[in-house]
């Protein structure tokens, strides 16, 4: 359930029944640990400032105090839904390998015009070109 943090407006925190914190076991930084990354360069890459991802890292942070737009750039900064995150296990629907999370990584780092090369290889390598947003979308 989703609950407005601190009467401000568009933050809203997760909330369930009773202290979250304890169902974590700190997943945040142990999921960032096993990949190998650090706070502060995980911070700059989703957006979070520094001393927040620092102490969530740490487990520092109680889980039902971070800011449900801080946890969702954090779910996908790891390569995860957030529902992902917050269940701790992957969905079957969609599975990335690290070849197509390099792809997206550096689809999410590039400008506008390398967004546009790198959407006119992808659609030439799979036989898409020069369709419409429409018909990719029904296909």
């Amino acid at each position: 359930m989703l609950t407005r943090y601190n009467d401000k407006p568009n933050i809203y925190v997760w909330r369930e029944g009773g202290n979250m914190s304890a169902n974590m076991d700190n997943r945040i930084g142990d999921l960032m640990r096993e990949r190998g990354l650090k706070p502060f360069p995980f911070s700059k890459e989703i957006g979070v400032k520094s001393s927040t991802m620092t102490s969530i890292y740490k487990g520092k942070v109680n889980f039902e105090n971070i800011r449900i737009d801080t946890f969702i750039r954090i779910a996908h900064g790891l390569g995860m839904t957030a529902d992902e995150l917050f269940y701790g296990e992957r969905s079957d629907q969609l599975q990335i390998d690290s070849a197509e999370q390099h792809v997206i990584d550096c689809y999410r780092s590039t400008d506008a015009r390398g967004k546009a090369a790198i959407t006119r290889t992808a659609e030439g390598e799979a036989g898409v070109e020069g369709q419409s947003e429409g018909n990719r979308r029904a296909m």
